[in-house]
Order: C-alpha cells, then structure tokens, then sequence
C-alpha cells in the first residue's frame, strides 16, 4: 500500500512534468477553468513554477493591471496569497475543504476585478469565506467599512414615507437602478455579509447595512439556481423592527416585488399632534394596528416628518424584532431630545 505521503507527491510530480514541458497547455486549461468560474475572460500572462512554490499574474479585462498570486505546498496544504487588491487574501485548501481570509482589502479594485467599479467609489473589507466542496457547505463573515457609493443618495430616499413605499430596495444595489449622472452618494459605514450556503440554499444569518441615517436587514433564503423561498428588506427601528418591509418573490436574478408595507401612517394616526413637536422617539406604548394604510393627507405629511425621524424613532414595545446581528443603528447626529 502506497503511503499517504507518497499518493500526495504524485500529482504534484504530474503538475511539474506538464508545466517544465507542455507549459503552454497548462496555463490554457488554467484560463479556461478561471474565466469559466469568473465568467469573464481571464489570462495568465506570467506563471514561474518551482516544486512546491509558484507565482502568476492574472489579468481580466476589467482589471489588465494584473492580479499576482503567490502559492506555496506544505504540510499537505495549498497556500495561495495576494496583496494586488489593496489588503491581503489568504486561500487554504486542503481535502476539498477551502478558507479564505480577506484583510482591508479595497473594495472599488475587489469590484472592478468582479468587472464593475461604475458606481463603488470607496469602502474595505475584512472577514472569513468557508467552503466545504463536499458535501458543499460553507459560509461567510464578511465586514465592509467607509463604502461610498455614487449615483443615489439613499438617505434621501428614505426620508419620505412616499418615496420609502415606492423604492424597489433590491434594485438600490443593482447596477440598472443607478443613474452615473447622479451627483448623489450614499455613505455606508457598516455593512455585514454573513450568508450561509446548505447544500443547494443560501441562507442569511447576518446581512445588514448602516447609512449616515438609517439602517437596513435582508432576511432571505434562496436556492442556488435563483428561487426565492422569501427574501424580505425592512427599513429598521432603534430596536429592530420594521418600519418598512418589501417582499420579494420569482427569482433572485429577476426578482418582483410581492408587497410593501408599513405601519408608519398608523403610528402616526395614533399618536397626538402635540407629540410631534416634543419628540417623536418617544413611542413605547402598544397600539392597534388599523385596517386603513392610507390615512388622511394629513397623517401623510406627519408620517413623512415621522421617516425624517427614523434614526430617533422606537417603534411601538409590542413590534416583533426582525434583526439584532452586528450592524448597530446609526448615531443620530441632530440634538438628542
């Protein structure tokens, strides 16, 4: 019986031969197998191979400046590192099983080299990627901080109840919602990527964003080929509950939304004019929900004052929490009452 030292030296061994003599047809079977799972064109311009040690620059075309990577075998792991995107990426794989670990990285080359940097104008990540190949489990804990984004300013967006029930929010990250000519931006000083594949689903465990203003959860679980089994966005309270929720259905690629809702108007309609000139964060107390989302013309205008307010705003005590994970509301910066 061969020893497990001896299995493991052959295919490197295979490796070798076919780099020093038929290098040429290695790299072309490694660019095809990189622009298949980049779904871009990839090439690999530069590979120098030595037992156990290499480095290749690998350039796309959205980022020709070229991705250098360093990897190296030992103690029957692949180390695979880069420092091109800004921070440090670190990639071991060993028995099918890959982690990786990202260290401020930058987040406009990370987008570029993914092939759109159009509208990422700043922002770093920091976290951990897990993948077990089989039986293809894995998740992520992913930190961005400081991310700019340009062509909408999402705070404003939100700050009218109109336009927050109007918004289509998964169409806010996308690149067809965007409008280059926009001079608006959206600062995001926090946003949490914490998602968990089972087998053929993805599941967010820990998927937030923070504004300047206001902050926002999606709860969502997907197959991998694009169902939707539900996948919500709520516009969230100092204590986690919704004050807007948007649910989506179809697929994630395409996805339409099913229904908006809010109790804003409601709270509004319940709560005495006088209050709104004394703090309208001040709204422990329980209410029954109305039948009538409309409300008066009126009730409008002071639920548009009330989403102004959203960064001070506590829904009332008996509201369901839909999100207490890492991402924590938004410092109201105006004088706190």
């Amino acid at each position: 019986m061969k020893s497990p030292s001896k299995i493991i030296y052959i295919p490197i061994l295979v490796i070798t031969v076919l780099l020093v003599f038929f290098k040429p047809i290695t790299i072309l079977v490694l660019d095809s197998y990189l622009s298949h799972g980049l779904g871009q064109k990839v090439e690999i311009t530069r590979l120098e191979f030595i037992p156990f040690n290499f480095d290749g620059v690998i350039t796309t075309k959205t980022f020709p400046q070229g991705v250098l990577v360093h990897g190296k075998y030992k103690d029957k792991r692949l180390f695979l590192t880069t420092t091109s995107l800004g921070g440090l990426i670190t990639m071991i794989y060993k028995n099918h099983i890959y982690r990786a670990t990202v260290e401020s990285v930058d987040l406009t080359k990370f987008i570029e080299l993914l092939g759109n940097k159009k509208y990422v104008k700043a922002g770093k990540i920091n976290g951990t990627v897990f993948y077990h190949k089989r039986p293809r489990i894995g998740h992520t804990d992913l930190k961005v901080t400081d991310a700019v984004l340009h062509g909408l300013d999402l705070d404003k967006k939100l700050s009218t109840i109109n336009d927050a029930l109007q918004l289509d929010f998964f169409s806010v990250f996308s690149r067809t919602f965007r409008d280059s000519n926009s001079s608006g931006i959206t600062n995001i000083d926090h946003m949490q990527f914490d998602i968990a594949l089972s087998h053929d689903h993805f599941l967010s465990t820990d998927f937030a964003l923070r504004t300047e203003n206001y902050r926002l959860s999606i709860g969502g679980h997907v197959h991998k080929k694009g169902k939707i089994n539900y996948f919500d966005v709520n516009l969230l309270d100092k204590n986690g509950c919704a004050v807007v929720t948007q649910r989506l259905q179809g697929d994630i690629r395409r996805p339409k939304i099913k229904s908006t809702t809010t109790e804003v108007v409601n709270v509004a309609q319940s709560i005495p004019s006088s209050m709104f000139g004394m703090g309208r964060q001040m709204l422990g107390y329980n209410m029954m929900p109305q039948k009538d989302f409309m409300g008066t013309k009126k009730m409008i205008a002071e639920a548009d004052h009330f989403m102004q307010e959203t960064s001070k705003v506590v829904m009332p005590l008996d509201c369901s929490v839909v999100y207490d994970g890492k991402v924590k509301h938004p410092l109201n910066k105006k004088k706190d009452f």
